[in-house]
């Protein structure tokens, strides 16, 4: 009886576990993206789209938002991040911007072109659009 019910619980957190969108405001030149090039954003290996430039935002390092994306997107460990952007400073790149609450996100993309965050897709407001959603 045990095991089911901590089945049933575990099942259940699954499915209700809330799903990260990537978010940019509705002059982003692209309607969607694909994983790669989340990817290559926010590793800061693609800079721009067209003529606009990118400017990708983070949450805080102790934010769970940000430990998933790190984890299902980028598919880095913490340790490896570090490692990639002690190795690109050199090349003048700095990882990307830290915002401080999903507020703080959802604000700075609407006044920002370019500017692509990811927050979780229950909150993400009518006036951002979803370029694509992450799989947990």
């Amino acid at each position: 009886m045990r095991l089911f019910i901590l089945l049933s619980w575990m099942i259940g957190s699954l499915l209700s576990a809330e799903q990260l969108a990537i978010v940019a405001n509705n002059s982003f030149p692209l309607a969607q993206l694909d994983d790669h090039q989340v990817r290559q954003i926010f590793l800061k290996k693609t800079r721009y789209i067209g003529k606009t430039r990118l400017l990708p935002l983070n949450l805080s390092a102790q934010d769970e938002s940000r430990q998933i994306f790190e984890r299902d997107v980028l598919r880095m460990s913490t340790s490896q991040l570090r490692k990639h952007w002690t190795k690109i400073h050199y090349q003048g790149k700095r990882p990307p911007l830290v915002q401080h609450s999903t507020e703080s996100i959802v604000a700075f993309i609407r006044k920002v072109d370019g500017a692509i965050g990811y927050i979780y897709q229950s909150k993400v407001p009518k006036d951002l659009k979803i370029l694509y959603k992450v799989r947990q």
